[in-house]
């Protein structure tokens, strides 16, 4: 988890505890604070899903970019390969004309 990951997951967790404070300390009936506690915490959830989607988009983006490098690295060395195959094909062949 890098930096900027703890710091929005603090984010929210010190916004969650705030919010739950305030709804508990509030002089309201219990079912109104019950009611506001599932409210905050339904947006809160509905935030931190959206959040880990969007990190879960990025991260695939990502993997297939590097995906796609690695396809074309591979290509260019198996083209070194074949061009290397070729070469030493070439120079046995050579080799066994002149011997």
């Amino acid at each position: 988890m890098n930096d900027n990951s703890k710091a929005i997951l603090a984010l929210f967790a010190g916004l969650a505890a705030g919010a739950a404070l305030g709804i508990l300390l509030a002089p309201e009936k219990g079912s109104e604070t019950r009611t506001k506690i599932n409210e905050s915490l339904n947006e809160l959830g509905n935030e931190l899903r959206e959040k880990v989607n969007l990190s879960l988009q990025n991260i695939k983006g990502r993997a297939d970019e590097l995906a796609g490098k690695a396809g074309e690295y591979a290509g260019k060395a198996r083209e070194k390969v074949n061009e290397a195959s070729s070469k030493a094909g070439k120079a046995a062949h050579s080799a066994s004309e002149i011997v």
